[in-house]
C-alpha cells in the first residue's frame, strides 16, 4: 500500500518534488503563499475574500506546524489512487495536490482528519493571553460560518481547552498574596453555604476558576479542602447535609 506523510513546517523554506514514502514539504514563504492562495481561490472558486482572510488568520493562529496530511487520505478525498498523486504543497487555506494526467486540486484543511486535533494543539501551545483571545474569537466566528465542520461535541471540547489554557496562562501572573486573598474569599463563601448543594457548587466554582492558579501553593489547596470538609461536617450536624 502506498502511503505518504506530508507535514507542514513553519520555516520559510519551500521544498517541492515527487512524492516518496517519507516525502516532507515545507510551507511556502509568505509572499509566495499569498500568490498560491489566490491560485487556490481560482481552483476552488467558492470562497469569498472575507472568508478567506478569516481562514488564513485562523491558520496562522493555529500554526502550520500542527498540520499534516497522509497521501492515501488525500487521494480518497479527491477520488484518485494514491500512486496518481505527483506532489502536494501546503498553501494558506489548503493542500495543493498535483495529480498525474489531471488538473490540480486543493483540499481544504478543514477536510483533513487532523484539523480538529491541530486546533487543539494550537490552543495548548499558546504562550500568551492575547494570542489565545485572538484564537478564541477566530474560532467562534469559524463555528458560526462552518457549522458542517464542527460537531457540538468538538466545539464544546475546543472551548473547554481554551478555558483551561487561559487558566494556565493566568496562573503564571498571580503571586502568592493574590491567591491568599482568593482562598480567603472562598473560605468565607464555604462558611455561608446553608446546604450541601450550595457547598458543592462553591467548591466546583473554585476549582473551575482557579485550579491552575493554586497548583504552586499546595498549602493553600490543603487549607481550602479542610475548610470545605469542616463546613460539610457542620451542615451534617445541623441536618442540612
Amino acid at each position: 500500500m502506498f502511503t505518504c506523510f506530508l507535514q507542514a513546517n513553519p520555516t520559510t523554506k519551500q521544498t517541492v518534488g515527487r512524492l516518496q514514502h517519507d516525502f516532507i514539504v515545507d510551507s511556502p514563504p509568505k509572499k509566495e503563499a499569498h500568490a498560491c492562495y489566490r491560485g487556490a481561490n481560482a481552483l476552488e472558486g467558492s470562497s469569498t475574500e472575507k472568508t478567506n482572510r478569516m481562514s488564513a488568520n485562523l491558520l496562522q493562529l493555529i500554526g502550520t506546524g500542527n498540520l499534516w496530511a497522509v497521501a492515501s487520505q488525500v487521494a480518497d478525498m479527491v477520488k484518485v489512487q494514491a500512486e496518481d498523486i505527483v506532489s502536494m504543497e501546503f498553501w494558506e487555506v489548503g493542500v495543493w495536490v498535483q495529480i498525474r494526467h489531471k488538473k490540480a486540486r486543493v483540499v481544504s484543511y478543514r477536510d483533513l482528519p487532523c484539523w480538529i486535533r491541530a486546533i487543539g494543539y494550537g490552543i495548548s501551545t499558546c504562550t500568551n493571553l492575547d494570542h489565545l483571545q485572538e484564537l478564541e474569537y477566530a474560532l467562534r466566528v469559524e463555528f458560526q460560518k462552518r457549522t458542517e465542520t464542527y460537531s457540538h461535541a468538538s466545539k464544546k471540547e475546543l472551548l473547554r481547552r481554551i478555558r483551561e489554557r487561559r487558566n494556565q496562562l493566568e496562573a503564571k501572573t498571580y503571586d502568592r498574596r493574590h491567591m491568599e486573598l482568593v482562598a480567603e474569599s472562598y473560605y468565607f463563601m464555604f462558611r455561608r453555604c446553608r446546604c450541601q448543594a450550595e457547598l458543592d457548587w462553591a467548591k466546583a466554582d473554585l476549582w473551575a476558576r482557579y485550579y491552575w492558579h493554586f497548583q504552586p501553593y499546595p498549602d493553600l489547596i490543603e487549607w481550602l479542602e479542610v475548610s470545605w470538609k469542616l463546613q460539610q461536617a457542620r451542615l451534617r450536624a445541623r441536618g442540612a447535609g
